[in-house]
């Protein structure tokens, strides 16, 4: 099974290209796709109530991934965030974030709306994944910018269009379009 969906549903390229005003972004989103990253599990650790509230807005056999705490992959993290037991274990800097050392930009990768073509790549590649005999393979996209409307597929924009397409959900609908077409 190939699954597609994005790195957040929450982002705000979303709320502001993607919903439609006073839907329950969580279920609209899951109408669409089957997978989802949990994005702010890499800024807090989620509690209890929260994960259940999740669990409860989405449909049977939906795979939500959990994003991993920002610390565990090397990212700023406010001491704060930690449980109070680790904060004395840590160093801080300037910021009040865990000190840790100095690594490059990424900003550039995050702020992209592929073409087609660039996606058949992709589609072709993971069905040879699952053809070769994967349980799961999973596209994730984790664009969370916008492009003008006009570079979006129309397929993708429907009822929603303006000015500006969300990204990641544009990206993830034409490689599923993709998938399911060809």
């Amino acid at each position: 099974m190939i699954r597609v969906g994005t790195c957040s549903w929450a982002a705000d390229s979303f709320v502001k290209a993607f919903y439609p005003t006073g839907v329950d972004r969580l279920r609209y989103y899951a109408e669409r796709f089957d997978v989802v990253e949990a994005n702010s599990t890499y800024y807090r650790m989620p509690d209890d109530a929260l994960v259940a509230q999740w669990a409860d807005k989405f449909p049977d056999g939906f795979v939500m991934h959990v994003k991993a705490f920002g610390l565990m992959t090397r990212h700023p993290v406010k001491v704060g965030v930690l449980p109070e037991d680790l904060r004395a274990e840590v160093s801080v800097d300037d910021r009040d974030r865990v000190d840790r050392p100095p690594t490059g930009s990424t900003a550039e990768r995050f702020d992209y709306l592929y073409s087609e073509t660039e996606l058949r790549d992709w589609a072709s590649t993971l069905r040879e994944l699952a053809d070769e005999g994967a349980e799961n393979v999973y596209a994730m996209f984790n664009n969370n910018g916008r492009s003008p409307a006009a570079d979006a597929p129309r397929h993708v924009l429907g009822e929603h269009a303006g000015e500006h397409a969300a990204q990641a959900p544009t990206n993830a609908a034409t490689l599923k379009r993709l998938l399911e077409r060809d």
